[in-house]
């Protein structure tokens, strides 16, 4: 689709220090909402963009799931650094969204994200999708380690696991290692 704007969408560098979260380079609103994210680390920004939008002149479900899947991704990336390149990865074993106000056409959003708990078998992520200081949408994810080459379910290592409890969300946080 040459000419069609899709929206952006941009992730904080992996292996960036958390207390270094990306602040947004644009728009000074962002700034006040930030203490409503409480140890939550910025995982993307960006502007809603013409695909993005259905008939109803608002955000389609498909892309506020997206953005939580793509801000599953760096939060892991930023927790646990690069995948180790042995087959082994994550899957998605639980997906919610709550909505709680709509995004629109040209709307800038930031994802924050952070470990509501950690255990052996599962991560469970939380995630909220702001506009300006305004929560619109809450996204929970469950992740739980595989390896797609055996295609068997794996367990966090030890490392993972304590590399992931830096990034717990204190109030929503329960550690099961």
């Amino acid at each position: 689709m040459a000419g069609h704007v899709l929206g952006t969408l941009r992730l904080p560098r992996q292996g960036a220090a958390r207390k270094h979260a990306k602040r947004p380079s644009s728009a000074a609103q962002f700034r006040s909402g930030q203490r409503l994210m409480r140890d939550f680390v910025l995982t993307g920004e960006g502007v809603v963009g013409p695909a993005w939008i259905d008939e109803n002149d608002h955000v389609n479900m498909m892309w506020y799931t997206h953005l939580i899947d793509v801000a599953t991704g760096a939060l892991l990336g930023q927790a646990l650094g690069q995948p180790s390149g042995n087959g082994e990865s994550f899957v998605a074993a639980h997906v919610a969204m709550h909505h709680r106000r709509e995004l629109r056409l040209g709307d800038l959003w930031q994802t924050w994200s952070g470990f509501s708990g950690i255990s052996k078998n599962s991560f469970s992520v939380a995630h909220k999708i702001t506009r300006g200081k305004t929560i619109v949408a809450r996204g929970d994810m469950i992740i739980v380690p595989f390896c797609h080459r055996t295609r068997t379910a794996k367990i966090f290592s030890q490392s993972l696991l304590d590399a992931a409890s830096q990034f717990l969300i204190s109030g929503l946080a329960h550690d099961r290692k």
